[in-house]
């Protein structure tokens, strides 16, 4: 899978995240989890990925966790643009 591929399954899933927590404003997530369940095991590229949303202005981080896995993130209005429009 390309990078722009697998961006927007990962993008995805974050969304389905911030609609089960019930905001797309400050939501942790957790890399490994998301990685797992994508079946995901290349942990650069998905670095890669998280990068690229990061850059296109799709998600924001807004915390790092101590651990290194989990972040606290917004995901931005573009993002649903991106996925849905």
């Amino acid at each position: 899978m390309g990078i722009l591929a697998m961006s927007r399954t990962i993008l995805s899933v974050l969304l389905r995240q911030a609609v089960d927590s019930g905001t797309i404003k400050q939501f942790f997530i957790d890399y490994k989890s998301i990685m797992d369940e994508l079946e995901i095991t290349d942990r650069k590229k998905f670095i890669v990925c998280i990068e690229y949303l990061t850059g296109k202005r799709y998600i924001q981080i807004v915390r790092r966790e101590d651990d290194d896995s989990a972040r606290l993130i917004t995901l931005l209005p573009e993002a649903i643009d991106f996925l849905e429009g």
